[in-house]
């Protein structure tokens, strides 16, 4: 009886430890920060270099390099995904794929319709009377054939068709209920609150910048860098403004840098589920789907 209890024992302890780890791998994964790094230029060429890391292990590489896109997952040292694809000038070249030349004028669409009746008079001529009559069955099966599939076709298109404008009706009706809501206003407002947050969120916490800029006139320049610098004050600590007085067009690049938890979306997209206005309009969409699936 001893030993019976003892194996028992074990074995709780052994399911406890494996519970034990695996909420501490839960949590970890959700208060581990994803750290990312952003980079993206634009000087003769576009170029980008994004990098991302979570758990100090898992690590993400995409990057576009003189016309060549990289792009690479390692998880703890060990390569799972990575691909290689050319954009160059040469890739991008369209294979000449030779067309069939159809007639254009009416001339050559009417000599082509001649044509093809006198070869067609030429084959009956040449057919025996059997040969007819076989022919004639079998092209009025065919018909026939015919006739019945694309009945049956025009009547699947036209069952769909209701299917569509149905399903479109019921959605419609769908958000005419909810925009009728009394909380409906505070519903848009929570909807909005929620992604200015996860933006606010996941945004980078430092990033700087180069920007140059030129116009057709080297006065215009000029009168663009002036207007520039009254907001000197607002940019001086992110990043510098250059004026090419001699090539229109803009140029720069931009570095960004940030980190996030899962658990902090996660956090942020419960309390949106909380609110009483998004409860409500949840169970009103659950509530109309389920009618829909009574009435079909």
């Amino acid at each position: 009886m001893g030993m019976i209890w003892l194996i028992i024992k074990i074995i709780l302890w052994t399911v406890l430890a494996c519970m034990s780890v695996f909420v501490f791998l839960c949590i970890l994964a959700l208060v581990a920060p994803v750290r990312y790094e952003a980079y993206l230029e634009k000087y003769d060429h576009l170029n980008y270099d994004v990098k991302v890391r979570y758990l100090r292990g898992v690590k993400g590489h995409f990057y576009l390099q003189d016309g060549i896109k990289y792009q690479e997952i390692k998880a703890f040292g060990k390569r799972l995904y990575f691909e290689k694809e050319e954009l160059s000038l040469k890739e991008q070249e369209v294979a000449v794929i030779p067309k069939v030349v159809h007639p254009t004028t009416k001339y050559e669409q009417d000599h082509v319709k001649d044509q093809l009746k006198d070869d067609q008079v030429d084959v009956q001529k040449q057919m025996t009377e059997k040969q007819q009559a076989t022919y004639k069955t079998v092209s009025s099966i065919k018909e026939s054939e015919g006739t019945g599939k694309t009945v049956q076709a025009s009547r699947m298109a036209s069952e769909e068709s209701d299917q569509k404008e149905n399903h479109t009706d019921s959605n419609i009706g769908l958000i005419r209920e909810i925009v009728s809501l009394p909380y409906f206003w505070r519903l848009l407002k929570s909807i909005c609150k929620l992604l200015k947050d996860i933006i606010i969120y996941i945004g980078p916490k430092e990033w700087s910048f180069e920007l140059v800029v030129g116009k057709e006139e080297p006065a215009e320049t000029g009168e663009l860098m002036a207007k520039l610098i009254m907001l000197y004050p607002w940019y001086y600590q992110h990043g510098i403004v250059k004026g090419n007085y001699e090539t229109p067009g803009i140029w720069g690049g931009f570095l960004a840098e940030g980190k996030f938890c899962i658990g902090g979306i996660l956090k942020r997209i419960i309390a949106f589920l909380w609110y009483k206005p998004v409860r409500e309009s949840i169970k009103l969409i659950l509530r109309k789907r389920k009618e829909e699936e009574d009435g079909e």
